[in-house]
């Protein structure tokens, strides 16, 4: 059995299925500043990104719900501006983040349910992800995570927002040409693992059916307004560090058969939307499939190549379970986080998101602009 380092009072660390309404969060108003954009949106290639999905990219959506999935704590936020833990699954930066500095918007990228945003922030984006969400249902109710099916409510929400705060001229341009990223799909897969269900489906099944609830997503975006769309694939979820303590064996080693799902899901995607591309079923609409899986795996494999020590376990606590409140204040944590991979058991850290971000955002740009 393993056991973590961080000696904590907390109760034992389990995704308890509970039954918690978030609508009371998505009904309190945005408190709005006029605020001008920087530039003129009209110069702008790229106005807005706004992110629908997990982890991966909420940037403190979680911090407004009872929920064990959530980051708000130290020591995550450790090397963030302040040493604040704003809700964000690393060190510092998420992968949001780092896409919108790439892009040029701005440094950090705030959470939909913050109750200070500007009219800024809802002209160059937000996050409306969710820590342990996914496509399915069952995973956000099992995670206590925002549905994606209720992200796309506070979509809906945001459109008035910004038509109230900038006009409706201005929010009809955002809403058509900014960026839409979503990245979901590996809760889904860790919840498939878990299961132990007779009646679930086989893994080309089930990658099948995954594939087409993202596509749906876009679609379903695609009918509220959104014409430029980006879906990031699944990472090899078989070597993320929790993975390997759970299902590894004695030497930790890579999961297979959770790889082998995460290419074929990946592989999948990719050809959909590349369907939809040449059919023009979605008019106007510019898709890209993001496939996150090589420079990951590469980061893993080859941690040296890119100045990383440790790539098989986090650098908090014994870097082999520890996530959300199992990561917490009494863990020791790792020197320099920029010398590993991961920053808990399952996330990346700031220094491994930008190495992936630089690694597929000239492709993916390109794709949609």
């Amino acid at each position: 059995m393993i056991y973590s380092s961080c000696k904590m009072k907390f109760p034992q660390f389990r995704f308890l299925v509970l039954s918690i309404t978030i609508s009371h969060w998505l009904q309190w108003g945005v408190m709005v500043q006029a605020q001008a954009p920087s530039k003129n949106l009209s110069e702008l290639i790229i106005p807005s990104v706004l992110f629908f999905g997990d982890s991966i990219i909420d940037t403190g959506n979680n911090n407004q719900l009872i929920t064990f999935t959530r980051a708000n704590f130290p020591p995550y936020g450790r090397d963030f501006i302040g040493k604040k833990a704003t809700g964000r699954f690393s060190n510092a930066k998420v992968i949001s983040d780092v896409i919108a500095s790439h892009i040029g918007l701005k440094e950090y990228v705030p959470p939909y349910l913050a109750t200070n945003l500007t009219a800024n922030d809802l002209l160059t984006g937000v996050s409306f992800a969710s820590a342990g969400t996914g496509f399915e249902t069952t995973t956000s109710v099992a995670q206590e995570a925002i549905p994606m099916k209720k992200e796309l409510e506070m979509f809906k929400e945001y459109k008035k927002k910004l038509a109230a705060a900038v006009g409706k001229s201005k929010a009809l341009f955002v809403i058509s040409k900014a960026v839409y990223v979503i990245c979901a799909g590996s809760n889904d897969a860790v919840q498939y693992f878990q299961s132990t269900s007779r009646e679930k489906l086989n893994l080309t099944q089930y990658s099948e059916h995954l594939k087409d609830m993202a596509i749906q997503y876009v679609k379903d975006l695609y009918k509220l307004g959104a014409r430029r769309l980006a879906v990031v694939g699944l990472p090899p979820v078989g070597c993320v560090p929790s993975q390997r303590t759970v299902a590894g064996g004695g030497n930790r080693t890579c999961v297979a058969n959770r790889n082998e799902f995460a290419l074929m899901y990946n592989s999948k995607l990719k050809a959909e939307i590349n369907r939809l591309k040449k059919t023009n079923e979605l008019p106007q609409s510019k898709l890209a499939a993001v496939d996150i899986y090589p420079i990951l795996m590469d980061l893993i494999q080859r941690p040296q190549k890119y100045g990383f020590k440790e790539s098989r376990r986090g650098c908090c606590g014994t870097g082999l379970i520890e996530v959300a409140v199992l990561c917490n204040i009494l863990c020791k944590t790792c020197a320099n986080a920029s010398e590993y991979v991961f920053w808990d058991s399952y996330h990346p850290t700031q220094r491994a998101y930008e190495f992936i971000v630089a690694d597929i955002i000239d492709e993916t740009r390109a794709a949609l602009t």
